[in-house]
């Protein structure tokens, strides 16, 4: 399994793997897409760096979405391999209207994104937080995996397969993995995830709890402290 759960045999689940692959008409002037290590030639591109020096994100998205009509469970990862400012990573359901970019990206009311803490800590949805400001930050080195779980109408966000956040109601329509890249050089590798249940193993999790009793330092912006908090399990 590669972190996708479905019917249809063989061609069903290849089809649902090119979907995860990265759709290079995104912010293609700003953005570097590249071949991982290892794919085939002619393989969907999973790597992607920001080349441009623009102030505002530059958007990654999976060339394809998901939905509850054909897909049951799907699961990809997020390698992030360099990061100099800030980064999100989630999914959105609409993302023309996230490169119109008149939004701030967690403002946005189509994203749904786990920040990696920088400056602005937690996973927020429909343009607000929606978790603790504590849960643990991302960085360079760092995997974060993303599951869609349509039967059971939920996302869970991950960080090096310890469980960091779960949304229950997942929005309606195509759903597409995203990225927010901030920096020039901020590089991310997408791919399906080993397994449709991220795993957690107890020195994961011990090394969260380390994670979430020192905190990362780092300033907060005036938007991180007005969101109101719905905590997950």
């Amino acid at each position: 399994r590669l972190g996708l759960r479905l019917a249809g045999g063989r061609d069903a689940y290849a089809e649902r793997q090119r979907r995860l692959g990265l759709d290079e008409r995104v912010c293609a002037a700003e953005v570097e897409y590249i071949s991982a290590i290892g794919d085939a030639k002619g393989a969907p591109k999973r790597r992607a760096r920001k080349m441009g020096k623009t102030q505002e994100d530059s958007w990654v998205f999976s060339s394809g979405g998901f939905c509850a009509a054909r897909d049951k469970r799907v699961c990809w990862s997020v390698t992030v391999e360099s990061i100099g400012d800030e980064m999100r990573v989630g999914f959105t359901t609409d993302p023309l209207t996230l490169l119109k970019r008149e939004t701030r990206t967690l403002r946005q009311p189509a994203a749904y994104l786990y920040s990696d803490g920088s400056k602005v800590r937690g996973v927020f949805a429909g343009g607000r937080r929606v978790s603790k400001e504590s849960v643990q930050p991302f960085g360079t080195g760092s995997r974060v995996a993303v599951q869609l779980d349509f039967e059971r109408d939920r996302a869970r966000w991950y960080r090096d397969g310890v469980h960091v956040f779960t949304l229950r109601g997942l929005p309606r329509g195509e759903i597409f993995a995203a990225v927010a890249l901030a920096a020039d050089g901020d590089a991310v590798t997408v791919a399906p995830h080993s397994s449709s249940y991220a795993p957690i193993d107890g020195g994961a999790r011990a090394a969260a709890a380390a994670a979430i009793a020192q905190p990362r330092a780092g300033p907060h912006s005036a938007e991180d402290s007005r969101d109101g908090e719905d905590e997950g399990d």
